[in-house]
């Protein structure tokens, strides 16, 4: 800039030297050319505003397949299918009609001889808290109490008591129950509990002891404090009664005949019967299967 303005001063004073001009008119001629000169050099001096720099162009190569220019479509990603969950139903308890597993019941077939003798109807081989519900088909013969599963002999004829019970599933059982007190209803006795025919001192009195008779002779219970009473049958009303257990650690009786379980084993209740004069002796063969864990 400097140097422009040097070279023109020199040019403004070799006009004057050379037009012969004079200096008040050649100061406003070079005032003029000045002004012109250094304002052209201003502006070219000047800087232009400074533009925006342009993005340079991608040199990225294309993707294999797509023409130049497009834009790739943007590709959701994939979400791996779940696998299917197979819907098992619900586990439903079934009701079995017979024993599954350990569990059974204390007893399947029960023989009475006299009214009011009972035993308890339990489940056995069951280990916890379960809940059990009993009825009895006709409880003119046999009632059950559907709280804790005794049973009673009512009246002569034969029935089923049925128990429902509910542990680790449903389970179902039935109990025959025979109630036998009479001449003409009696039934054959089961094999496992074979009658045996009354025994009496007075062999002379053979014919009349057929009449007279033991309202038991052989009886299993299957728990402890089960029981039956031992009654003289066809003797009437003019008779007395005396008993004795031979292992009262297995079976006790009272006074009025009442036989009550109290330990494993097997033993033999007598009865000494006084009917019209003559003495009769019976023996009633009692056994108490269960373990001695059950007490």
């Amino acid at each position: 800039m400097k140097r422009i303005r040097t070279y023109g001063m020199i040019l403004l004073l070799l006009a004057v030297l050379l037009s012969g001009c004079s200096a008040e008119s050649i100061a406003e001629k070079g005032v003029g050319l000045l002004d012109k000169m250094f304002a052209g050099d201003s502006s070219e001096s000047q800087t232009p505003a400074e533009q925006p720099e342009s993005p340079e162009p991608s040199t990225d190569p294309e993707p294999a397949g797509q023409e130049p220019g497009h834009s790739p479509e943007a590709v959701e990603p994939s979400i791996p299918d779940e696998p299917p969950v197979s819907e098992e139903p619900p586990a439903t308890e079934t009701s079995q009609s017979a024993p599954a597993g350990d569990v059974t019941p204390s007893h399947t077939d029960a023989t009475f001889f006299g009214p009011g003798e009972s035993f308890r109807y339990l489940p056995k081989g069951i280990d916890g808290v379960y809940a059990c519900t009993y009825v009895s088909e006709d409880e003119t013969i046999a009632y059950v109490d559907p709280d804790t599963g005794k049973v009673t002999a009512v009246g002569p004829g034969t029935t089923k008591v049925t128990m429902h019970v509910e542990y680790n599933g449903q389970y179902d059982f039935e109990c025959i129950v025979r109630c036998k007190w009479e001449a003409d209803e009696k039934e054959p006795s089961l094999p496992s509990e074979p009658t045996l025919p009354p025994a009496s001192t007075n062999p002379a009195d053979t014919a009349g002891t057929a009449a007279i008779s033991a309202s038991h002779s052989d009886t299993t219970f299957f728990n402890p404090k089960e029981h039956f009473q031992l009654l003289p049958v066809g003797a009437g009303d003019d008779y007395a009664c005396s008993y004795a257990t031979a292992d009262a650690g297995i079976a006790s009786v009272d006074e009025k005949g009442v036989v009550t379980a109290v330990g494993p084993g097997t033993t033999t209740v007598t009865m000494t019967l006084d009917a019209g004069g003559t003495e009769y002796i019976f023996k009633c063969i009692v056994r108490c299967n269960w373990s001695s864990e059950k007490q």
